[in-house]
Order: C-alpha cells, then sequence, then structure tokens
C-alpha cells in the first residue's frame, strides 16, 4: 500500500517539476533564489515524510526486519531521491 501511494502520488511529479524549473532558471546560480525553493519543497516533503511514517510505522514493527525489507522512511527517501532530485538536475546547475 505504501509504495502504490508513492508510486501514484502526483506530489512527486508536482515538486519535480518545481525543481526543474527552478535550477533551468537564470537566477539558479544565485543562493537568494535556489534556497528558498529548495526549502519550499524540503519542508513540505517532510511534513509528508512525517505523517507517512506514522501512518506505515507499523510496516516497521511486524516486516521491515523480520522479510529483510527496508524501513518506512529509507523507502520514502529513496523514492523522493528518485523522483525529484535527480544527478541531471543537479548538473544543469552552474
Amino acid at each position: 500500500l505504501l509504495t502504490h501511494f508513492l508510486s501514484n502520488s502526483l506530489v512527486f511529479h508536482e515538486w519535480t517539476r518545481f525543481l526543474t524549473d527552478t535550477f533551468v532558471n537564470p537566477r539558479a546560480g544565485e543562493e537568494a533564489f535556489l534556497v528558498p525553493r529548495l526549502e519550499l519543497v524540503w519542508d513540505r516533503f517532510g511534513r509528508l515524510r512525517d505523517v507517512l511514517e506514522e501512518i506505515f510505522s507499523v510496516l516497521d514493527l511486524r516486516y521491515a526486519w523480520h522479510h529483510r525489507l527496508p524501513k518506512v522512511q529509507e523507502l520514502i527517501m529513496d523514492h523522493m531521491r528518485r523522483r525529484c532530485i535527480t544527478p541531471e538536475m543537479l548538473q544543469k546547475n552552474p
């Protein structure tokens, strides 16, 4: 259920588009332009992560260790890295 939610959530697509637009902007090299936009996405991601960890924490207790599955927090962080913060995006920033 957690991976289904993460895979089909539109919020990651919106964050990717927002960050891509930020990094291709000519002002992306300016700290005053870049940092507030990164903080905006990161703060929202932090709130989403906290809620998802609370909802799905039972998976860590019952299944993660026994079946050698990644913990909920690791799944969420990996998903964020794969969907929103790509190496190509970071290379575009001067």
